[in-house]
């Protein structure tokens, strides 16, 4: 769709979950009874912030974007779509694999 709307979308994502984590850790690990921990924890957060924003800009820019992800998504199942959605169970093999799909 717009990789304007992607960026905004993804850098709001990013920001309100590292706030929302940051305020869990400041709540539940007290730097006064444990600086170590609450040091460590702080820079996995960080940590774990930068690969998700990797994440996210490979997302963009090697696959279909945020937005369009979610528009497939949402939209899996109404629309003849074999591996995501509804599956009658009548329709599936004894491996488990949909009858009617040529391998």
């Amino acid at each position: 769709m717009n990789p304007t709307l992607d960026a905004i979308f993804v850098a709001t994502i990013l920001i309100h979950s590292h706030i929302g984590f940051q305020a869990v850790i400041t709540d539940y690990i007290p730097q006064w009874r444990m600086p170590t921990a609450r040091k460590t924890f702080d820079w996995l957060l960080n940590l774990a912030t930068l690969l998700v924003g990797i994440g996210f800009y490979e997302y963009e820019t090697n696959d279909v974007g945020l937005c369009e992800g979610v528009k497939r998504v949402w939209r899996a199942g109404s629309v003849n779509d074999a591996t995501i959605g509804k599956v009658d169970i009548n329709t599936l093999g004894h491996d488990g694999k949909l009858k009617h799909l040529k391998e």
